[in-house]
């Protein structure tokens, strides 16, 4: 989920539904999600910067915080970052001496961890029912297809209390496919900006028609939920209870939770958590399925823990070092955003490469995780090279960000860690 986006305009075409694209029973093949959503960042107007050295990182963290990204930059100009709002929000309270400058984020990663806690438990559950009964009678089982689902639906049931349908999962993930084939097309637009208003190549449309799908089934349950407030129905305490607690707020640089924040916020963690998530899910049982001592092992560690339990929960896994060491390998092989896009808020100076404010700045989130300085066999899958090591993915440890870090870390990396012991 360390993609967080949104539009910067509504849909003018109406919440068309994408042409076509689906894959069948096979899911996508992992070359083609891992990445999971990351939105292409163009030249544009201003030179890029790459950064990727975590030592580099770690000498300059505090500078960088003060200095850079909170907007997604360039690509396509139709995207940019949908929780920018909540995170102004936060920062202006703490200038004002109320809350600390993530303290929105905070609250929301909070609400969101409470939500799901008990709902992930019984999703992982369910799909290991559907895969176990799918393959018992020797019908091949889409990873992607099943994890996808699971993942949206838990954070479908956060948000809005409600089971997503299957008809609605189906059609999202093609929507998502088909946003990530429009934003990694080329376009002429970000090779000249001159002519980003004319969108020559129809990606602004495209796109536009695609979030407003998105947007319609928001909308729906945004404006029923609204319904019942007035009539004073009980509260679901759920994130949408959460958002309406804050619904008219106006910050003193013009911020305001309304509707068009709500479903940016809510487009983000659905969107972007529901793709990165299955898709890493998706990657760490290939990495298994290739790597038989890994796949042994992993279950081995399993049953010694469960004994005569049916099933784990999730306060048994910090009793799983194997398997959290699965998926940190997992995630450093494969990290859901591989590049991450900011924008420098103030010219910074770094290493001696000046930087001027509004230069889009790469992170390059995959030669991080793959540096040799760092990493032994680095092209290698060896969950081990994590065991009796204190590296974590909070962003502490900058030689490993799958999740991003400081500010930018992504609002929905508990529930993602979660899913991805639970099901896995």
């Amino acid at each position: 989920m360390a993609a967080t986006w949104a539009a910067t305009r509504a849909a003018t075409d109406g919440p068309d539904l994408p042409e076509g694209r689906s894959d069948g029973e096979g899911g996508v093949r992992p070359s083609a999600r891992a990445g999971g959503l990351s939105w292409p960042g163009g030249p544009g107007a201003r030179r890029p910067e790459e950064a990727s050295g975590g030592d580099t990182a770690r000498r300059r963290r505090s500078r960088r915080q003060r200095a850079t990204a909170t907007q997604l930059g360039g690509g396509a100009e139709a995207w940019q970052l949908s929780s920018s709002s909540a995170r102004r929000r936060g920062r202006e309270r703490g200038r004002r001496g109320g809350a600390s400058p993530t303290a929105i984020d905070d609250d929301l990663r909070e609400e969101l961890q409470g939500v799901t806690h008990a709902m992930r438990e019984e999703v992982a559950r369910e799909l290991a029912h559907r895969v176990s009964d799918g393959s018992a009678g020797g019908m091949p089982v889409s990873v992607a297809r099943e994890a996808f689902a699971a993942v949206a639906g838990v954070l479908w049931w956060s948000m809005f209390s409600e089971d997503m349908d299957a008809a609605t999962t189906r059609q999202l993930r093609d929507v998502i496919e088909e946003a990530v084939v429009v934003a990694g097309a080329p376009n002429l637009s970000d090779y000249f900006p001159v002519i980003a208003a004319a969108d020559v190549m129809g990606v602004r449309r495209r796109m536009d028609n695609l979030v407003g799908w998105v947007y319609g089934i928001i909308d729906v349950q945004i404006d029923r939920r609204r319904r019942r407030r007035i009539v004073c129905e009980p509260r679901k305490n759920d994130l949408l209870d959460v958002a309406f607690d804050m619904e008219g707020e106006v910050e003193s640089e013009g911020w305001v939770m309304n509707q068009d924040t709500m479903r940016g916020m809510f487009m983000d963690l659905l969107v972007a958590g529901s793709g990165s998530t299955s898709s890493t899910i998706e990657w760490a049982m290939a990495e298994l399925l290739q790597n038989p001592k890994s796949m042994i092992q992993l279950p081995e560690e399993l049953k010694g823990l469960m004994g005569t339990k049916t099933h784990v929960a999730e306060s048994d896994i910090s009793q799983l070092p194997y398997l959290q060491a699965v998926i940190k390998e997992t995630l450093r092989l494969h990290p859901t955003v591989p590049i991450a896009f900011n924008k420098a808020e103030a010219t910074v100076e770094i290493q001696g490469y000046k930087i001027p404010q509004g230069t889009t700045v790469y992170v390059n989130i995959w030669a991080i995780c793959r540096r040799a300085k760092i990493w032994d066999d680095l092209d290698k899958f060896m969950p081990y090279r994590f065991l009796g090591r204190d590296i974590n993915f909070l962003g502490t440890n900058f030689e490993f960000i799958p999740f991003g870090a400081g500010r930018r870390i992504c609002l929905g990396m508990p529930l993602a860690e979660g899913m991805l012991h639970a099901c896995i």
